[in-house]
């Protein structure tokens, strides 16, 4: 948040709104801004650094966050998940591989011992992986299988004689891949592999496994550890592929809480069934997906606020004699950046919605259900609009848009792979798809069966369709800007698509198709079915926002920004309502064109704000075109001429010690 900003109070009100339950640790966030400012200078990682300096200066800067800040533990992922989200949220200024390899460290590696294992796991590992004493990765993905968790390859055999797991890379298939903090300095990982019991497969479970000795950083016998390589991005983790070639390892370093070996060897599991024990194996992802929607939603937050800021400087044209008209005040440029900020703002109240409900997650299966089924949604959509628009901000501002200096194209790369780490978007909305059916099979009383669910999207949603004539034609501001008119098509959208794939699936399966086969035909709809839900919710969240909030001056703007956000997605579909006769071409025009005009009206009246309360603060901000006060001529100008400073700096250091090495005395 820009503290300097003309109308601070408003501003900081706007900022704290826009947090939700963060907003509780305002005073952690500040401290963590004020020491990243005040070691700005040892986390700054200057563009085009080579892949071996880079991973250690993000290594060196993630112990120092989280030993000498130590803003949070990893068991606050349990007890206070807002905490975790706060503070990572507050690094927005920083190289986002610094944030990935804590994340590594405390989420997937120390947050999974934390859910899957017991008091005995804790005691042994959480206390040193707060001091980073045990560096660790999380050693799920295959080359063979990818999101293919299931059937993945590598297995851990029970051996009742030595009362130890042998862990076996089969294939080379098999081969862990992308394990993040393996590469140089990670110690061990959270292994999921089949566990292997009496020659019987009892599905994926999760091990501890230690790879090196952490005082030699010797690789264990039996353990083949590589390099990746350079990456497209987050060049700071250094990321490897790992062999198992008979390991073996104690009994209790298996994750317990759910499936356990005793010490007479007799194997048991607390899920009611082989599938609930692999979806409880698989919970942490679900915290991991939420981070995955927190940080795209940081990073549009500073693409926003590097693009209207430039736009509100740089000039471009106009009529001859006058000033050159400002980029923010052509309609082709207002138009998309003001549809980007109120989409943002939506998604900062789903987020905040998610945050909110992530403790209650795990107390039952259907609320664990629920939650994964909204994460599957919101995770796939915010990431990849996240990248589309990156791309363009940086062509809307230009030249300096493609400067490394301006960040726009380093923070595009680092949100590429969120599209497919922790579950690939196409995947994950599909697992949506198919809740969606099930659940409506379960409100029906039918045991969650698609093929019965079917037979309820054809009955009961037909009757909710509305395609009254008078309410396709009315093109009134008043109708158009009511959010009862939003809240009902985004719900006719949801349903009949919901419709339209329990009928295809059912046409489908009478030609004979397996149910495989059956759902791949029908998968376009499947995933317009996810995408218009996890849109919806979207709506509900900012609506259900702006209705609780009792001060107006907050809740004017955000009225603006739900109003875009509904319109703008009515339009952009609309050849969906058109075809099922929801919507007129003159009505569609109409939406069109009062789109426009609101988001002039956000820009006018609210941009600023909006721009300035966002949870980016100016401190840590250093990117030349999106100073407030500084023109953006000079501040770039200023930064190319101190990065040649320090490479000539850099040059001198060389020669120096250069000289010493030639001067030092062989004469014994």
């Amino acid at each position: 948040m820009n503290k300097d900003s003309a109308n601070s109070s408003l501003c900081r009100a706007m900022y704290e709104y826009r947090l939700g339950s963060q907003s509780k640790y305002l005073a952690l966030k500040d401290t963590v801004v004020d020491h990243i400012q005040k070691n700005l200078d040892f986390y700054r990682i200057e563009p085009c650094t080579s892949v071996a300096k880079h991973r250690e200066k993000v290594h060196q800067s993630c112990m120092k966050l989280m030993t000498e800040g130590r803003f949070f533990c990893t068991r606050d992922l349990q007890d206070e998940p807002e905490k975790v989200v706060a503070v990572l949220t507050s690094w927005g200024g920083l190289d986002m591989s610094i944030i990935a390899k804590t994340a590594i460290q405390h989420q997937l590696f120390g947050g999974t011992i934390l859910e899957l294992g017991t008091e005995y796991h804790h005691k042994k590992y959480l206390e040193a992986i707060d001091d980073w004493k045990i560096i660790g990765g999380f050693a799920m993905t295959e080359m063979g299988k990818g999101s293919n968790v299931r059937d993945i390859e590598t297995t851990a055999t029970y051996v009742n004689e030595t009362q130890e797991f042998k862990i076996v890379s089969p294939t080379l298939s098999s081969t862990k891949f992308w394990i993040g903090n393996i590469a140089k300095w990670g110690h061990d990982v959270v292994l999921f592999a089949k566990l292997i019991y009496n020659g019987q497969d009892k599905g994926v479970h999760a091990f501890v496994v230690h790879l090196r000795d952490p005082q030699t950083m010797k690789t264990y016998p039996g353990i083949e550890i590589g390099d990746c390589g350079e990456k497209l991005a987050w060049n700071g983790v250094d990321n490897a592929f790992i062999r198992f070639n008979g390991v073996n390892i104690p009994r209790q370093n298996l994750l317990n809480r759910f499936a356990d070996i005793d010490s007479n060897g007799n194997y048991s599991c607390k899920a009611s069934s082989p599938n609930k024990l692999f979806a409880l194996t698989l919970s942490q992802l679900v915290v991991g997906r939420l981070l995955y929607v927190c940080a795209p939603i940081q990073a549009l937050l500073i693409g926003l606020r590097v693009t209207y800021r430039y736009s509100t400087q740089r000039r471009q044209f106009g009529e001859k004699g006058k000033l050159e008209t400002r980029l923010i005040d052509y309609p082709t440029h207002y138009r998309e950046l003001m549809c980007v900020l109120a989409t943002t703002v939506s998604l900062e109240f789903a987020r905040n919605e998610l945050i909110r409900r992530l403790k209650g997650a795990f107390q039952s299966d259907s609320k664990r259900e629920k939650y994964h089924m909204l994460v599957s949604g919101v995770k796939p959509m915010v990431c990849s609009y996240g990248v589309e628009m990156l791309a363009k901000f940086r062509v809307m501002c230009g030249g300096n848009g493609f400067s490394a200096y301006n960040r726009l194209g380093e923070i595009r790369a680092d949100l590429d792979i969120f599209q497919t780490a922790e579950g690939d978007g196409t995947v994950l909305l599909q697992q949506m798809a198919k809740s969606l059916l099930v659940n409506f099979a379960r409100k029906m009383g039918q045991k969650g069966k698609i093929k019965l669910a079917i037979g309820y999207a054809m009955t009961g949603i037909q009757k909710k369709i509305d395609t009254n004539p008078i309410v396709i034609q009315n093109t009134s501001p008043y109708h158009l800007l009511d959010p009862k008119f939003h809240k009902k098509i985004f719900k006719f959208w949801v349903n009949k698509l919901l419709f339209d794939l329990g009928m295809g699936v059912r046409s489908s399966k009478k030609k004979g198709l397996t149910t495989f086969a059956a759902w791949n035909e029908n998968l376009l709809t499947a995933l317009q079915l996810s995408k218009a839900y996890t849109l919806s919710f979207i709506l509900g969240e900012i609506q259900d926002a702006i209705e609780s909030c009792p001060n107006i001056q907050i809740k004017a703007p955000l009225l603006l920004c739900s109003q875009i956000f509904a319109l703008s997605n009515i339009h952009s579909n609309a050849a969906f309502f058109l075809i099922n006769g929801y919507l007129s071409p003159k009505k569609t025009r109409a939406i069109e064109d009062l789109v426009t005009k609101l988001c002039q009206k956000l820009k006018d009246e609210y941009a600023e704000l909006l721009i300035d309360s966002s949870d980016i603060n100016d401190k840590n901000f250093d990117i030349p075109i999106a100073k407030k006060d500084v023109p953006y001529i000079e501040a770039m100008l200023e930064r190319v001429k101190r990065a040649k400073l320090k490479r000539n700096k850099n040059k001198k250091k060389k020669k120096k010690k250069k000289k010493k090495v030639l001067c030092v005395d062989t004469t014994a």
